[in-house]
């Protein structure tokens, strides 16, 4: 400060001495170099915090697929944002696919082994572990580099962000889904929350492998033996059966199931209630029940299925039921089919695509639609 002070004194005596400039011009001048370098400075603030942000957030999820792999998970797939890096049997590929409130996802499976020796710490916590290792190496540049402003800004602005992130992660909290944290304190306190943890990864595997959930080990689906509707873990696996009985058209099982989903509503996680809403609202209509589905279809919900009709199979297939079923409008419904039939391999669920064009081949046999495939 005293620097610039005796800076700022020589320049204005400087000024008077050897410029015609007055000194009310030289302020004024001046006033405006520090608006430029102000705006300079914060533009590349957001330039920083929007790359530093990209950057953790890959940071986060290459943490667990590092503690993954040292715990003896294979890898499956790694998402960030709406794309993701998926292994299959011809190599990487990469496909769209999201999850709201989510940034990414890196998705591995287990290795064999009872419930009680599956390492879950080091793989649900490496991400916030990453963030946390990552910001220390940004404050010790930092403290080596000050010297350079921008290099600072960026460097703080990156340490500050991957401390956020890990806290966001790693403090236990359950909003949109559970996070990092809170599926740690679960998974630590139940053996069956492990036991469904390990399941969910493997069932996940197999779909984006390709399988449906009915040619999948009938071992993969159970229900636990108490049903809180609280629980993530236990909701997961609750809908893994769901599904199944979707898959093989037991349509009053799956009936019973969504509603009871539906019915407990503000205990349920926001994710898994709009999902089994728009589960029931397909059934609701195969019942010919036009008239409920019609009010369980806010604004919301229909918002919902069409920003996921991008990378979600089983929305385009509830599109396709609102169409031929709800709207009378059977151009539409064998459109959305062929859409779907088309561009199958793009979607990254591939076992859930090839359900879902089951699905709808049925309802058009049921509702004496013909189509061509």
């Amino acid at each position: 400060m005293t620097g610039v002070i005796i800076g700022m004194g020589g320049s204005i005596v400087c000024i008077g001495l050897f410029s015609d400039m007055t000194v009310a011009e030289f302020m004024e001048k001046l006033k405006g170099i520090a608006v430029l370098e102000l705006l300079g400075v914060m533009a590349f603030s957001l330039f920083s915090a929007f790359v530093g942000g990209f950057m953790q957030i890959v940071i986060h999820e290459a943490g667990h697929l590092v503690a993954g792999l040292l715990s003896g998970y294979k890898f499956i797939s790694f998402r960030i944002f709406n794309y993701t890096i998926l292994k299959t049997a011809e190599g990487l590929k990469v496909k769209k696919f999201g999850i709201s409130g989510t940034g990414g996802q890196c998705l591995m499976t287990p290795p064999d082994g009872p419930a009680e020796e599956l390492k879950f710490v080091f793989y649900n916590l490496g991400g916030v572990l990453f963030n946390l290792l990552f910001s220390a190496v940004a404050i010790i540049l930092w403290w080596n580099f000050s010297a350079n402003e921008y290099a600072s800004i960026f460097l703080m602005l990156f340490a500050l962000l991957g401390v956020l992130f890990a806290l966001m992660n790693g403090i236990p909290l359950k909003l949109f889904i559970s996070n990092d944290g809170m599926n740690t304190i679960r998974l630590h306190r139940s053996i069956e929350s492990r036991r469904i943890f390990a399941n969910s990864l493997r069932v996940n595997a197999l779909v984006q492998e390709g399988m449906r959930p009915k040619d999948m080990p009938e071992e993969y689906f159970w229900l636990p033996d108490e049903i809180d509707f609280k629980d993530y873990f236990v909701i997961q696996q609750y809908n893994f059966v769901a599904g199944l009985c979707l898959d093989k058209e037991q349509y009053d099982d799956a009936y019973r199931m969504y509603s009871e989903q539906v019915a407990h509503k503000g205990e349920i996680l926001e994710l898994f209630f709009i999902e089994a809403v728009c589960e029931f609202v397909y059934l609701l209509l195969l019942r010919g029940d036009k008239e409920k589905a019609v009010e369980l279809l806010d604004n919301k919900v229909r918002m919902y299925i069409e920003q996921y009709g991008k990378v979600m199979s089983s929305k385009l297939r509830v599109q396709c039921a609102i169409a031929l079923l709800m709207d009378d409008d059977e151009a539409k419904a064998i459109e959305i089919y062929h859409n779907l039939y088309r561009t199958q391999t793009d979607f990254l669920m591939q076992g859930e695509v090839l359900m879902d064009l089951a699905l709808m081949e049925s309802m058009f046999r049921q509702k004496g639609v013909e189509y061509e495939k």
